[in-house]
């Protein structure tokens, strides 16, 4: 269910243990992106109509995803993002992976556990919000 990174940069070993610790991370003075992610989920969630939605999903960082750039969990309201996109560089990259996970949980909570991962419900829900439904992104 997590967006797939196809990237050579992480088939290096050294590279992906960099990530795997955060390398690259923004500093502390700077602004986590997860502080827009409360405003980001409610208009999508709007988009969506879904009510109350976004006052139920979590989001969280995840130093442990290595190969992918986030992690969808339907059932507990979780979106996992993976440390990389803290980067400043792929701050554009960030609002679009989690409207890719938070669709995952918003897909749940619309149609139930048999609907497909990235079937025709998750492509609606991104295109509504403005994306283009893709699973691997290049950074």
């Amino acid at each position: 269910r997590g967006i797939l990174l196809d990237l050579r940069w992480l088939g290096n070993p050294e590279n992906a243990a960099l990530a795997a610790r955060g390398a690259g991370i923004v500093k502390s003075r700077q602004a986590d992106p997860l502080r827009d992610a409360p405003q980001l989920i409610r208009s999508w969630a709007s988009i969506w109509e879904l009510a109350d939605f976004s006052d139920t999903v979590q989001c969280e960082w995840s130093s442990r995803l290595t190969r992918s750039l986030g992690v969808a969990y339907p059932q507990r309201l979780l979106v996992r993002l993976n440390t990389a996109l803290q980067q400043r560089r792929l701050r554009p990259l960030f609002d679009e992976v989690l409207c890719h996970e938070v669709a995952h949980v918003a897909v749940y909570q619309l149609h139930g556990p048999r609907a497909r991962s990235h079937g025709p419900e998750w492509r609606a829900l991104l295109q509504l919000a403005g994306y283009q439904p893709r699973r691997t992104y290049f950074i």
